[in-house]
């Protein structure tokens, strides 16, 4: 019931939120060797780049990625259940047989044995981990379809910092590949 409700919070979040993170993401990938049409100055503004989001899709552009991040909120339950799992084979395992217990534990003795904080803060740690590496495709499908697709953006892309294109001494092909 909490996890539904949690979905349902999540995906109404991203439905008023992900314009935003379109124009932010277009923007930091649009670099800064942008020009204003009147003046020929540099132009980084923000509104800038919501007008070069407008003209490449009109309002439906402003919801690019949307698929990816309503998925994206299986990201928090895998993140919990991962936990309470590692939290439950840590404690049957090694917590348990160090306070001299001797039998088998339930799931529910298990589960109530309290972390310290290392503990818990290790057990997060690799619940993240977890969770991250099993959506990270989601998240990458995600930046992949708020970028802008037109051919002078492409260009932009690859002269940006951070990349690696396949193709300048890495083999692969010469495909772009943004990091």
């Amino acid at each position: 019931e909490g996890l539904a409700a949690g979905a349902v919070a999540g995906i109404i979040n991203n439905a008023c939120t992900i314009p935003f993170d379109v124009v932010a993401t277009n923007h930091q990938i649009s670099g800064l060797d942008r020009k204003n049409p009147r003046t020929g100055e540099p132009d980084t503004g923000i509104l800038t780049t919501a007008k070069e989001v407008w003209n490449k899709g009109g309002l439906a552009a402003f919801w690019g990625g949307m698929a990816p991040s309503c998925l994206l909120v299986i990201n928090p339950a895998i993140n919990f259940a991962a936990f309470d799992r590692l939290k439950l084979m840590y404690n049957r395992s090694f917590k348990a047989p160090r306070q001299g217990v001797r039998t088998r534990l339930t799931s529910v003795e298990a589960a109530a044995m309290p972390l310290g904080p290392l503990e818990a803060f290790l057990l997060g740690a690799v619940s993240k981990a977890i969770a991250t590496t099993i959506t990270f495709p989601l998240i990458r499908a995600k930046v992949l379809m708020m970028q802008a697709t037109d051919q002078k953006r492409k260009k932009k892309v690859g002269k940006s910092p951070g990349l690696v294109r396949n193709g300048d001494g890495g083999g692969g092909g010469g495909q772009r590949m943004a990091f």
